[in-house]
């Protein structure tokens, strides 16, 4: 085994950022061919620094990418924004423990059609509702989005209903405190690092968890149990109002 300090590299020459569909196949076959390469046919289970070393790499040819606003054709990348933006989280929120519960015995094997059926569409009704109250743009700040592309999540939301706009997904943004070990941030840390390049004039953050840090005031918050309700539409209907009428007697 080579040096624990031995990078694995990939390149941005690799492959475009996330913008582009920078997790696609190709990219994720090369970091594990990289990491089984280096340990043999233990391949990703081999080595966890090596996960998060990879992983680390990518960040940083997507973080190139994004500096440089090019497609891999050359053209400039356009920002998502929008004047109302909601974060969304998944479970807890387009889905409960007992939606979840009720799928025991009859949810498919196939993982994509798994993940499609853990969404609740009365769930995503609701959603729908707030979104045309505001115009709402949503973020995804779920776990979610760390096992799915972007463009797939919007495959899967718009097959259980969901007719309005996933502009995009907060960062991941976890701090390695060892060189090995991976400290998630609170989430809320993960929102304001995207609001920070994206101001906008409201916004509300669904979640069924707390952790939202310094955010908290801007949280609905749901429960596993139960999962979005129409109380929560209302309260996020409620403070988005308030955020809009502050901007406009500000201007």
């Amino acid at each position: 085994m080579k040096p624990a300090d031995d990078k694995i590299h990939i390149k941005p020459s690799d492959g475009p950022c996330e913008v582009h569909a920078w997790e696609t196949d190709g990219l994720a076959k090369r970091l594990v061919d990289a990491m089984r390469e280096r340990h043999g046919k233990g391949g990703i289970n081999a080595c966890r620094g090596c996960i998060y070393r990879a992983k680390s790499d990518a960040e940083a040819m997507k973080a190139e990418c994004l500096a440089r606003r090019l497609a891999p054709d050359g053209a400039p990348v356009a920002e998502p924004s929008a004047d109302v933006v909601g974060f969304l989280d998944i479970d807890g929120v387009l889905n409960s423990h007992k939606y979840l519960q009720r799928l025991v015995g009859v949810i498919p094997k196939r993982f994509d059609e798994r993940d499609e059926m853990m969404l609740d569409p009365s769930k995503i009704a609701l959603l729908n509702d707030l979104t045309k109250r505001h115009d709402v743009k949503w973020v995804l700040s779920s776990s979610w989005r760390l096992a799915h592309s972007l463009e797939r999540m919007r495959a899967l939301l718009r097959a259980r209903g969901f007719e309005g706009e996933l502009i995009d997904r907060t960062p991941d943004i976890g701090v390695s405190t060892t060189g090995v070990i991976v400290v998630s941030p609170e989430r809320g840390h993960e929102i304001q690092a995207w609001l920070n390049a994206h101001p906008v004039k409201a916004f509300v953050i669904l979640d069924d968890s707390s952790d939202m840090a310094h955010l908290a005031p801007h949280l609905v918050q749901t429960t596993y149990d139960e999962g979005l309700e129409p109380e929560h539409i209302e309260r996020a209907s409620q403070h988005l109002r308030a955020q809009i009428h502050r901007h406009v007697h500000i201007l």
